[in-house]
């Protein structure tokens, strides 16, 4: 057992004796069940509200469409200014670097949790500049590319790319991730109210605050945080996780250009994750666009290695095993964690695609902090 779950360990007699505080999580993705987690670690009770059960692995929603590949990556000189990004970005970094150090635990079990670490994941890309935290924590190396790497961007253009990097990183199987995160918390005592809206009322902002003035409610819904936070700043970005179960073992490597990823997973199979359209809210799989992706995955395999490894561009010539469409948060002040001060409302995490799974478990204490603070 890691340090992880051992630190949420059940612990009956304890729980029993405690009258526990309720507090209500709104969404049951990676940040939702990190923050339940949290509070129920602290001696509350938390209660998870969604759509879609997190421990049914076929019909999840939440969190999926991600490439599940972690990156600590927030720059600190990227929030300059006197803005909430600025001010929050230290406790940003701290949170992608707990964030992997929780992985690091949980990946000595990958098989049950779904996360499982990558060595020497390249990374094509031109003047990347990586903050010397990133280097330390993800043995960050850098080369030439040879030849340059050519590329048919999302948006039509041509780049072309010189320089490559190989890092450290975790894989995420998000499904089963979650699953093992939903599962835990079960095991802690905490609860989930699943398709149903606030005490059987469709969920909307007005519900969601009226509810807040007896019950403190932590949001974490992501796309849904525009209604009900109110924000229209939070503009959809559409991702796609395509899945393949190759006949042959593919090597555990890994790659990420442009804005595709090729992720090996630790189940055997292997996940090519992209964003594709901005601004479109679909979370309907569309073939063309599926077709896409793959067709400018093969180019960069055919291409030939980048850097020391390769992938037979092959291995896309099946059929995927799964395609799967997913809206994403995308919010031009940055990654924010923001409390209504009206209301028990806390609305978090909003920033900008994948930022869940690279921040969420090392964000969660941080989140429960504010809550805990705003409430007393």
């Amino acid at each position: 057992m890691s340090n992880y779950e051992g630190e949420h360990a059940h612990q009956p007699e304890q729980k029993e004796a405690m009258v526990q505080p309720e507090v209500m999580v709104v969404g049951a993705g990676v940040i939702g069940l990190s923050v339940a987690l949290e509070l129920q670690r602290q001696g509350f009770h938390a209660t998870v509200l969604d759509v879609v059960d997190p421990r049914d692995m076929a019909h999840q929603q939440t969190s999926v469409a991600a490439t599940g590949l972690s990156l600590a990556f927030l720059d600190p000189s990227e929030a300059t200014g006197d803005n909430d990004h600025a001010k929050q970005a230290e406790q940003i970094v701290e949170a992608g670097k707990a964030t992997q150090e929780i992985y690091a635990e949980l990946a000595q079990n990958p098989h049950t949790t779904g996360i499982m670490e990558i060595l020497g994941v390249e990374l094509v890309a031109d003047d990347e500049d990586w903050p010397e935290y990133l280097k330390e924590l993800m043995d960050v190396e850098e080369f030439d590319a040879q030849p340059p790497v050519t590329l048919n961007s999302s948006d039509g253009s041509v780049k072309t790319y010189t320089r490559y990097y190989t890092f450290k990183t975790y894989s995420i199987n998000t499904p089963k991730t979650l699953k093992f995160m939903a599962d835990m918390l079960e095991l802690e005592g905490g609860s989930f109210i699943i398709n149903k809206g606030i005490n059987n009322k469709k969920l909307d902002r007005d519900n969601l605050l009226a509810f807040a003035e007896e019950t403190p409610v932590i949001d974490a819904t992501g796309m849904g945080f525009r209604e009900l936070a109110d924000d229209p700043a939070l503009e959809p970005v559409k991702g796609h996780s395509i899945i393949f179960r190759p006949e042959s073992p593919v090597p555990p490597v890994s790659f990420s250009i442009d804005d595709l990823n090729l992720i090996p997973r630790e189940d055997g199979s292997f996940i090519i994750g992209t964003l594709h359209r901005p601004n479109d809210a679909s979370t309907i799989p569309k073939g063309d666009e599926a077709t896409e992706v793959i067709e400018r995955v093969k180019a960069v395999l055919q291409s030939g290695p980048i850097g020391p490894f390769s992938v037979d561009p092959r291995i896309l010539d099946d059929t995927p095993y799964i395609h799967s469409a997913g809206v994403r948060a995308n919010h031009p002040a940055g990654i924010q964690i923001r409390y209504d001060k009206d209301t028990n409302a806390i609305t978090h995490a909003s920033g900008f695609s994948g930022v869940g799974w690279s921040v969420g478990p090392g964000i969660a204490p941080e989140i429960v902090k504010i809550s805990v603070e705003a409430g007393s």
